[in-house]
This record gives C-alpha cells, structure tokens and sequence, in this order.
C-alpha cells in the first residue's frame, strides 16, 4: 500500500505543478461530498501545500 501511495502523490502533484494548479498566493476552498475521491483529493492537496512550504523555508 505504501509503494501505491506514493506513486499516485507523486503523480498529482506531478499534475498540480505541471498545470500550475496551486500557485503561492491562491486562497483555496474545499468541499467535500463524504466520498472517498474528495477525500483523497482533499488529503494530497493538504500534502502538497504542506511539503511546498517546507520546500520554500529550505531555500
């Protein structure tokens, strides 16, 4: 399960940066039906907010 996860992460924020879906300054909103997809979407756009701002504390 740990291999899965990480090469579906990686892919969508491979799609995230590639479609410069999530810029710095975006005010983002969520909402969620319950499902398992926008829970998912949910979680990995968490993450992928998260590890971006680590990434600009170390430069």
């Amino acid at each position: 399960m740990e291999k899965f996860m990480s090469k579906y992460k990686s892919k969508v924020f491979r799609v995230i940066k590639k479609y410069k879906l999530v810029v710095d300054g975006d005010k983002i909103f969520v909402c969620l039906s319950g499902g398992k997809d926008s829970g998912s979407a949910a979680y990995l756009l968490k993450k992928y907010i998260e590890e971006k701002k680590q990434g600009n504390k170390q430069k």
